[in-house]
């Protein structure tokens, strides 16, 4: 039986210092901190960039189980870049389980939330190269006269 590999992430650590910034990305890793005080991982030392990396793939999982009803995931090219923002905010929240978040960071949350959400129920389009699932793909009408109308068949029979 073969493993399945992990998602790949949306965003990167240097992504999401990048986006929230060093200082309150810190100041949102303290916020979450005692919850996970008694965690082993903690009590090993993990460096905050290996707990932002494991929550940054974490919610890729999760985005991927959104938008695979529509979309064959895990996505590459421009649309990795349109969810980028998504990634990092759910991250954080995934990080913060959301009782630790300040109402900025809740809206945050909430707003990536809702944007995969518009590309999963198919109100937003990810941008190209994006394929899609079986389930979304659209029915293709062609436009080239049919071969056995009435007017062409006429004489025939």
């Amino acid at each position: 039986m073969t493993a399945t590999p992990a998602p790949t992430p949306y965003a990167t650590v240097q992504d999401a210092l990048s986006v929230v910034g060093a200082s309150d990305l810190l100041a949102i890793l303290r916020l979450c901190e005692d919850d996970y005080a008694d965690d082993a991982a903690r009590e090993a030392a993990v460096t905050a960039s290996d707990v932002l990396a494991t929550a940054l793939t974490d919610a890729a999982s999760e985005i991927d189980g959104r938008l695979a009803v529509r979309w064959k995931v895990p996505l590459a090219g421009a649309a990795v870049a349109a969810l980028r923002h998504a990634a990092i905010w759910t991250a954080i929240g995934r990080l913060t389980r959301g009782d630790t978040a300040t109402d900025e960071i809740r809206r945050h949350i909430r707003a990536a939330r809702q944007l995969v959400a518009t590309y999963a129920d198919g109100r937003a389009q990810l941008p190209a190269p994006a394929a899609r699932t079986r389930q979304g793909s659209a029915v293709t009408v062609a436009t080239t006269p049919r071969p056995w109308s009435p007017a062409r068949t006429q004489g025939i029979f």
